[in-house]
């Protein structure tokens, strides 16, 4: 196997476990596994027509192909998360920008242990078990990193709600990423200055670093419009409870007031119809003794 067809794919593998550690925190969509199996192949395909170690060793040709390497990825692996899991175009596309900038920190960081040891005169057989078991086991730690540390975190409720500007701002942090790795991606790196290399090193980190606080700020943003929002729900519902107690006092009193009203009725016609009786008593009374006159 030729190097370049091992990079090529390592450098998928890569791209596509991470695409697939996005999706697992998310509601996947029917037949899966099949869907994202299926992706497999389009990726290892696009990633031997682009990969810029095998097209050139000119820094502005190797910055071209990386830049269209990574518009064409951003567009594949985004379909691909879309495919999976249930999710809008911009949160999966927002996830393949993810993809695309932690799967090159992870395949910089093997060519930079591969030319260590070039450096230093024992360079690593490729073809060899323990390298192959070496790789195995960073993709593996890679793979839980992604899982554990980002994708389980980056998403709010199982959710993306991710808007324009956050995935414009997305977009072109993962451009200037991918120049910085032009640098490191040459043929000639064992050349490039130490210096040069720890500066890009530190750049790149810093572009993944403010990537992350933007998702934090923007999932922060997000959580104070909910927060907002159900403060104004609980303000309109204790209004609506106020005037509803409000409404029952004023119907107590009311109720009160005409069982008053009820009472003071009953008592004037209770006396009234004692008035009636004793003067109809005493009109009884008073024609018996009239009459026991007129018979005596």
């Amino acid at each position: 196997m030729s190097i370049v067809f091992h990079h090529v794919i390592f450098r998928a593998l890569l791209r596509w476990g991470a695409a697939l550690a996005f999706c697992l925190p998310l509601k996947h969509r029917p037949g899966f596994r099949l869907r994202a199996l299926g992706m497999l192949l389009p990726l290892m395909g696009l990633t031997y027509v682009l990969d810029p170690s095998a097209q050139s060793t000119n820094l502005h040709e190797l910055q071209f192909s990386l830049l269209a390497l990574y518009v064409s990825f951003f567009v594949l692996l985004g379909m691909m998360i879309y495919a999976c899991v249930e999710i809008d175009r911009k949160g999966a596309l927002y996830c393949a920008v993810w993809s695309l900038l932690t799967s090159q920190t992870a395949y910089e960081g093997w060519r930079l242990a591969e030319v260590f040891f070039e450096c230093r005169g024992t360079p690593l057989d490729i073809d060899g078990l323990p390298v192959r078991l070496a790789q195995l086991t960073t993709g593996a730690v890679f793979y839980f990193v992604i899982c554990n540390a980002l994708s389980r975190k980056m998403s709010y409720k199982g959710e993306y709600h991710i808007g324009p500007r956050q995935l414009t701002s997305a977009f072109f942090i993962g451009i200037l990423f991918m120049f910085q790795a032009a640098l490191l991606s040459g043929g000639d790196m064992v050349k490039t200055p130490r210096s040069l290399v720890i500066t890009v090193m530190i750049g790149q980190f810093y572009f993944l670093t403010l990537l992350y606080f933007q998702t934090e700020v923007f999932k922060l943003s997000a959580m104070q419009k909910e927060m907002d929002t159900l403060n104004l729900l609980y303000e309109r519902q204790r209004e609506q409870y106020q005037v509803a107690r409000q409404n029952v006092q004023i119907i107590n009193k009311r109720c009160h007031e005409l069982k008053l009203q009820f009472r003071e009725r009953r008592l004037k016609r209770h006396f009234h119809g004692r008035h009636v009786v004793s003067h109809f008593h005493k009109s009884v009374v008073k024609r018996a003794a009239i009459s026991t006159e007129h018979h005596q």
